[in-house]
């Protein structure tokens, strides 16, 4: 999947929903230019979890919340 801002736009600082509607916040991101890729890490705050996901997975489970 080639990286597409527009529809799956990768903001650190901003609060990020998944498909079981747990909100969590985007605290970093790694592009991987040589692949197309990111490691983006989302801080689940107040569940004690934290979620390292490559792109692709990212934009298959969460979507900008705000």
């Amino acid at each position: 999947m080639k990286i597409n801002h527009n529809k799956y736009p990768i903001i650190v600082g901003s609060l990020y929903v998944n498909d079981e509607n747990q909100i969590g916040t985007l605290v970093s991101c790694n592009m991987i230019i040589e692949m197309n890729n990111a490691e983006i890490t989302i801080d689940m705050k107040n569940k004690g979890m934290i979620y390292k996901l490559n792109y692709d997975t990212f934009c298959m489970y969460w979507r900008l919340l705000k």
